[in-house]
């Protein structure tokens, strides 16, 4: 993989709690906050075509700009106070409590087809050259990852309502971090039986509708649209207990729960938990031995539920942000 030339990233809110009189795709008076990205791959820009009429039939008689989109990644490990705001950009709903030094935030996916999806302000530093300010950013897909007791990675899928160049901020200086990255896994359930997983990928997916409008030359205002999720992994394989694998095989469904821990903040651990209250399997092929254990692949897809929070991650930092939206 090549080197990345960003030379730091950071973002900041636009339309939510902490902005009540912002608008989508505008700064406002942001509060950053700094990413430590792995990677980032965002494109696009305005939409060129060559253009052709009568009277120039033998070249192109012009460059026709017939709008403009940015869309891309970013990915990094996983600090529980660099998700909040990445989180609300994606789930688009959010309650916090708490008073300090912990808070709670917990999302879920927004459903009230007359609000606007809360946005975020993006800055990519490159180079100490120049400063991409990408404005309504959304974020579309998340992944997360983790293998054996390695770490929990995070990437994004991003789309942007406008982009700007601006000079390089040159006396800005970033505030990473401090915490480590996640990495425990304090509770596991799939169809309430603890599992342990050897690896597990959960790709969740807002589909917001970004279609270009009739009377615009960006992207408009994100509407809401299908939100999917899916899981798929590896757990260790259990003779005495084969819960999942008789769901499988019977078509009924459960629930599944991950909970991934930090350090202690206040009275309690950062914490990262995914709960899904309807899940079936789609796919649980028979168990294999791989050297001195007995594992079996899943594949899972979520499902609504009649009752109950389909889709919610909950977590527990000790940054008050984002508050409530909507």
């Amino acid at each position: 993989m090549a080197p990345i030339v960003t030379q730091f990233a950071r973002i900041y809110p636009e339309r939510n709690a902490e902005v009540p009189a912002g608008s989508y795709g505008t700064e406002g008076a942001p509060t950053y906050k700094d990413l430590r990205i792995l990677t980032d791959d965002i494109e696009g820009g305005p939409i060129l075509a060559p253009e052709y009429d009568a009277s120039n039939a033998f070249g192109h008689s012009d460059v026709d700009d017939s709008g403009s989109r940015y869309s891309g990644g970013l990915s990094s490990k996983t600090r529980v106070d660099e998700l909040t705001l990445l989180y609300l950009a994606h789930f688009g709903k959010v309650v916090t409590t708490g008073a300090g030094p912990e808070y709670t935030h917990i999302f879920t996916p927004l459903d009230d087809l007359t609000l606007v999806a809360p946005s975020l302000g993006l800055d990519l530093g490159i180079e100490k050259k120049r400063m991409y300010k990408y404005h309504g950013v959304l974020v579309n897909e998340i992944n997360i990852s983790k293998v054996n007791a390695g770490e929990v990675n995070h990437s994004y899928d991003i789309i942007a309502k406008s982009r700007e160049v601006a000079a390089y901020p040159t006396g800005y200086a970033p505030t990473y971090s401090a915490l480590k990255k996640l990495m425990t896994v304090n509770l596991a359930t799939l169809h309430g039986q603890a599992i342990v997983w050897e690896s597990l990928s959960i790709r969740m997916t807002r589909n917001w509708d970004t279609t270009l409008a009739f009377n615009a030359k960006t992207v408009p205002d994100a509407e809401i649209g299908l939100f999917m999720a899916e899981i798929e992994g590896v757990v260790k394989f259990e003779n005495a207990n084969p819960v999942f694998v008789d769901a499988y095989e019977a078509g009924t469904e459960g629930e599944l729960t991950i909970d991934f821990r930090g350090d202690a903040v206040g009275g309690s651990f950062e914490t990262l938990k995914l709960e899904f209250d309807r899940v079936k399997i789609l796919n649980a092929p028979p168990p294999h031995i791989n050297a001195d254990r007995k594992t079996q692949s899943i594949k899972a897809q979520v499902l609504i539920p009649t009752a109950g929070d389909w889709a919610k991650a909950t977590i527990i930092n000790a940054v008050a942000t984002p508050a409530s939206y909507p």
